[in-house]
């Protein structure tokens, strides 16, 4: 019986033993992570302090019922609680709170997380910003949809500007880009439509897609030597930029870089760049010199839609697979004519002897010609060539028959004028009826 009740004994103990293990496992793990309340004037802060690290969080905003400005809240983040040093924001620790007029931001601040004032609609100002000198990124959407924000001054040892981050800040005018950024992430200033001049500091590679998109008032952009490419859609609908200088070191461009930069007049592309994509300049209706270099391999069929002033361009004559001649571009090695340039006047154009296609849209917008010369060695017309032109008369020097051997794309003619082609031995009307002679 001894043994027996010992044995019971030491079961007791050792479930004891374990219960009370766990307990305080549970104690530790709880004090390790306190989610706690804490008044500074007149916000009430969710915060959450870390015991191992001993820091605080700031998680949250409590509900705000008074004002302590006319125009809303200011809100002083404080430097301590409860002795811990305040070190970081939370995701959307303040997101969608339209009471907040502006924000103080301490020095012990180093994370800000993503989308941590997102949508403050009413946030104006930020305050001591630049003191915080341990932060070293700018999340993505921190700052999005801030669109009373009208100045930020970002801290000289930020190294990386994420994606959104100051996407529809609709007035924000002036923000410095530190010297040390490597990265911007795409949209990061879309829709700023109030920002006037950007400074792109050196250690920029790339410019990603619609990083600048609808700056609308945007009219100066200093890109450094270093960049190597830049995505779909950059500077697109940036409406007030007029002039760009472009850094030698360039390479790629994706499309639609310049899409609608309506008050944009020259470009000089260095030698290096590879391609000029589809839509690069579409709308760009004040642009009237652009040159492209030796190192040209791609140039869209689209890339001047809508250029009504673009005349004259120049491509250098080292350049292997493109010459341009009295307002047309042509393909080297296709033999072909890629783009007769919406700009050019005057009402009769003669396509050079030898050319093989008639390009897509080749002809397309040009609002001056009406009698365009098209050779017999042309063997085959692509789509939209003489799309919304104003071409009425089309010599061909070749036969009817010929005419119609020619290979044509089912929309060739699509939104055409009123057309009547001439050949040697008859006339074709835009409806097929044929007259001979």
């Amino acid at each position: 019986m001894k043994s027996k009740s010992n044995q019971l004994h030491k079961k007791i103990i050792t479930k004891i033993t374990v219960y009370a293990l766990i307990c305080i496992l549970l104690i530790i793990s709880f004090a390790s992570c306190d989610y706690l309340l804490y008044t500074f004037g007149i916000v009430d802060f969710e915060y959450e302090i870390d015991f191992n690290t001993s820091t605080v969080r700031i998680t949250g905003i409590g509900t705000i019922t008074q004002r302590n400005t006319l125009a809303g809240v200011n809100v002083d983040i404080p430097e301590t609680i409860e002795g811990y040093p305040v070190v970081a924001i939370d995701d959307y620790a303040f997101k969608d709170n339209d009471k907040i007029f502006s924000v103080e931001i301490p020095s012990t601040i180093e994370y800000i997380g993503q989308g941590a004032f997102y949508n403050c609609t009413n946030l104006t100002i930020v305050y001591d910003f630049e003191k915080c000198t341990k932060l070293k990124t700018i999340e993505s959407e921190t700052f999005s949809g801030c669109n009373s924000l009208k100045y930020v001054t970002l801290p000289n040892n930020i190294v990386s500007i994420k994606e959104y981050a100051f996407k529809n800040c609709l007035n924000l005018k002036e923000i410095n880009i530190p010297s040390g950024v490597k990265q911007i992430g795409q949209n990061a200033f879309d829709n700023c439509q109030s920002i006037e001049e950007i400074v792109i500091p050196n250690g920029i590679k790339t410019i990603e897609e619609k990083t600048f998109f609808s700056c609308l008032k945007l009219k100066n952009i200093v890109l450094p030597e270093g960049i190597t490419t830049i995505n779909a859609f950059a500077f697109a609908n940036c409406y007030e930029l007029e002039t760009l200088k472009i850094p030698s070191t360039l390479q790629y461009m994706e499309n639609g870089i310049f899409n609608s930069c309506h008050k944009l007049t020259r470009l000089d592309f260095p030698d290096g760049l590879i391609a000029i994509n589809p839509g690069t300049f579409t709308k760009c209706i004040s642009l009237s010199h652009l040159s492209i270099p030796a190192s040209t391999e791609y140039i869209a069929w689209d890339a001047f839609d809508f250029c009504e002033i673009l005349q004259e361009i120049s491509i250098d004559e080292n350049n292997p697979l493109y010459h341009y001649i009295d307002g047309a571009i042509y393909g080297k090695n296709d033999n072909q004519i890629v783009r007769y340039l919406m700009g050019k006047t005057g009402e009769k154009f003669t396509i050079k002897e030898g050319i093989e296609i008639i390009g897509d849209a080749a002809f397309g917008g040009n609002s001056y010609l009406k009698i365009l010369n098209v050779p017999k060695s042309v063997k085959e017309i692509k789509q939209y060539a003489f799309y919304s032109s104003a071409i009425e008369t089309i010599n061909f020097y070749g036969t009817v028959e010929e005419w119609n051997d020619i290979e044509k794309d089912p929309l060739w003619n699509d939104n055409s004028a009123d057309y009547t082609i001439y050949c040697t031995d008859g006339q074709i009307a835009k409806d097929g009826k044929i007259t001979f002679k």
